[in-house]
């Protein structure tokens, strides 16, 4: 049996790399999957990619809601496909805590990008992972850097520690952000503006000139306080493709200069070291049916009143 299953493993995976759609989401399902037992399937099957692995430029898109960063995907992935380059999208969208399943809406704002041959989207609940960064993440990019695709753009939910996530996975932090900065830059945590390595101030196009520059500048002066090198802040818009194509010259400039050295690529596969061994050990412990007894007992404690979830969690690390 499990000869066959690895078989079946090769297979898909073989497939993955020949650029089949359809094995691609057969792959990125099974690296997703919440399942113990799909845990063997998954390795032997990151293993078998492993050497296709860790070409693509990975982009990472937060920002609040509704600051276009789903448009502007679209826009700039049309624009990356006509010189040249493949396009997957990981839109990492918060689950339905009722259904277990996620918000699409994503996809139906990348109309432009969602039919083309040389483009894959694949909308990812964050399966309550935190930062809104699904537990695969890491994963699911290796799948599709070994299906072919140059460029990865991880799009987050923008839940506040969404940033912290998703800085350790890609290459560039983009913060989608609107004209009115000086506001803005009220609600964005000192700790992501030092992470993020370019702002796209968009919706130019409806906004006054004035309040675009205003916002511009707002933006520059904060990164050149949290940063040693020179910041990159542009003013865009998905509407009018100002600006688009002087952002799509820095991606291709960076995939460039990533080619050119090992490090980053490096840094990335130690920091998910402890992340692995982390899950991995959390798992165990959750999936015993000793800690599933245990569960059940401190769940009823709670729903009783007799201790708060903080107690709760702590007994559990006691007695497990």
């Amino acid at each position: 049996m499990g000869n066959s299953k690895r078989r079946d493993i090769k297979q898909l995976a073989s497939a993955v790399i020949s650029g089949d759609r359809t094995s691609v989401g057969q792959s990125l399902t099974l690296v997703e999957s919440t399942n113990p037992s799909d845990r063997e399937d998954v390795g032997q099957l990151l293993e078998s990619l492993s050497e296709h692995t860790g070409d693509s430029l990975r982009i990472g898109v937060t920002g609040i809601p509704g600051a276009g960063k789903s448009t502007l995907i679209n826009v700039l992935g049309k624009q990356l496909v006509e010189d040249g380059y493949k396009v997957a999208v990981l839109a990492v969208d918060p689950s339905s805590s009722k259904s277990g399943g996620s918000i699409l809406g994503d996809k139906t704002r990348m109309e432009d990008i969602a039919n083309l041959s040389e483009v894959f989207i694949r909308p990812s609940p964050t399966d309550g992972a935190s930062g809104g960064i699904t537990r695969a993440s890491r994963e699911s990019i290796a799948v599709l850097e070994a299906a072919g695709y140059d460029i990865v753009f991880l799009e987050t939910v923008g839940s506040g520690q969404s940033e912290l996530k998703a800085a350790d996975v890609v290459d560039i932090l983009v913060l989608v952000a609107i004209p009115g900065a000086g506001d803005e830059l009220q609600g964005i945590k000192r700790g992501i503006m030092e992470l993020v390595d370019m702002v796209l101030v968009n919706k130019v196009d409806i906004n006054p000139e004035a309040k675009v520059k205003a916002a511009v500048n707002d933006f520059v002066a904060a990164l050149h306080l949290l940063h040693t090198k020179d910041p990159v802040v542009l003013p865009v818009s998905a509407t009018t493709g100002t600006g688009i194509k002087e952002v799509v010259e820095v991606f291709t400039s960076q995939k460039a200069e990533l080619e050119n050295t090992t490090s980053k690529r490096t840094e990335q596969k130690v920091k998910s070291l402890g992340e692995l061994i982390e899950r991995t050990l959390l798992e165990e412990k959750l999936n015993s049916p000793e800690s599933q007894k245990l569960l059940k007992k401190l769940e009823g404690k709670i729903a009783a009143g007799e201790l708060t979830p903080t107690e709760a969690a702590q007994k559990f690390f006691e007695k497990s």
